[in-house]
Parts: structure tokens; C-alpha cells; sequence
């Protein structure tokens, strides 16, 4: 845990480091830095487990990635876009894919550690539906965001001239549940097995 919470610290400070807007770089940065700081106050108290905090991690470099450079503007983008032939860069698709794949399995965690809901289809739905709700939070928090800005920084966080933007990005953190739980909720259950053997 402690390699994690440097590697996110370190993170961030490269990422606030001279990025494109600092406007934009705090509104994308403010979500992600809030959960580590809420990850960090309660670890005394409950601890997920490694692969939740690993991905946590990966998703939270992602955001950095994106919040520095703006998500319009991340090389990586650029350098799918000449691969793939096309213009618009697609970086921010996999900030969304992982917008899925974190909070899937941190939200199965909490489901099945603390509230005790068993393995399943129903259990399968339903963090799905948190996921998909949570994309649809942060569209509706970029559309505000958006408004209230009226400039480059608001196009940069948007739609990058798509006007599927939004509903594209949803559909990526749905994939993006749907598949860490189909892959990775066996080991997600071992690990949490193992929690519970050592509590």
C-alpha cells in the first residue's frame, strides 16, 4: 500500500506540474485525488484488497495522464489516431474504459465485504448499473463544467466535435464493468477469501 500512495502522490505532482490548464487539470484531477485521500483516511479501518488498489492506481495514472496534457491533446491519443487513420484522439476512451473497470471492482468489494451481497448475476447487474450511473454523473458534471466555461478548456474535457461524445463514454465504463467482472472476479474473490481467512 505504501508503494501505491507514492506512486499516486508522485503522480499527481508530474501531472500539476506545467499542465495544459490548470482549470482543467483540477477538474478532471479533484475526483480522483478525493478517493485517495477518502482510500487513505479509512485504510486504518478496512482495507481492500490488492487488485482493487492496483487498479485504482492504474485508472487514477490515466486521469494524471489526461488532466496534464487534457485529455484532447495526451500523445498516446495522437499516436492511436495515425495508427488507427482517424482524427479524433481517443485517449479519453480509455480514461472511460477504466471509469468501468476501477469502480467495478471497488464497488463489488464493498458489496461483497460489507453489505454481503453474494455472487451472482444479480450482483453482476447491479455494479454494473453503479458504474453506468457513475459515467453518467461525470457527463453530466462535464456538460456543467462545459457551460461555465465557453472555450478551449471546455471543448478539451468535451466532445472533441463528436456529438455521441457523451453517450460513447458511457458505453465504455459499461464494457469497461462488464469485463473486469467477467475476468477478474474469481481472483477478486480469492484475494477477498484470504481477507477474511487472516481476519
Amino acid at each position: 500500500m505504501k508503494l501505491a500512495a507514492s506512486v499516486f502522490v508522485a503522480a499527481a505532482l508530474v501531472s500539476a506540474t506545467g499542465p495544459q490548464s490548470f482549470a482543467g487539470w483540477f477538474a478532471e484531477s479533484a475526483p480522483i485525488l478525493l478517493v485517495g485521500a477518502g482510500l487513505a483516511l479509512t485504510y486504518s479501518r478496512f482495507q481492500f484488497t490488492g487488485l482493487t488498489y492496483f487498479l485504482l492506481l492504474l485508472f487514477s495514472l490515466v486521469v494524471f495522464t489526461g488532466a496534464h496534457y487534457t485529455y484532447a491533446r495526451v500523445p498516446l491519443g495522437d499516436w492511436m489516431a495515425r495508427v488507427a487513420g482517424v482524427r479524433r484522439n481517443h485517449f479519453d476512451r480509455i480514461g472511460h474504459l477504466f471509469q468501468g473497470i476501477a469502480p467495478a471492482l471497488f464497488f463489488r468489494e464493498l458489496l461483497r465485504r460489507r453489505v454481503g451481497f453474494p455472487r451472482g448475476r444479480a450482483l453482476f447487474w447491479v455494479v454494473c448499473g453503479l458504474c453506468l450511473g457513475l459515467a453518467a454523473l461525470f457527463e453530466l458534471l462535464e456538460w456543467q463544467y462545459a457551460l461555465l466555461q465557453h472555450g478551449p478548456v471546455a471543448e478539451d474535457l468535451g466532445a472533441q466535435g463528436d456529438r455521441w461524445d457523451a453517450q460513447a463514454d458511457m458505453l465504455m465504463a459499461l464494457i469497461g464493468a462488464a469485463a473486469a467482472q467477467a475476468f477478474l472476479a474469481n481472483r477478486q474473490d480469492r484475494q477477498i477469501a484470504a481477507v477474511r481467512s487472516v481476519a
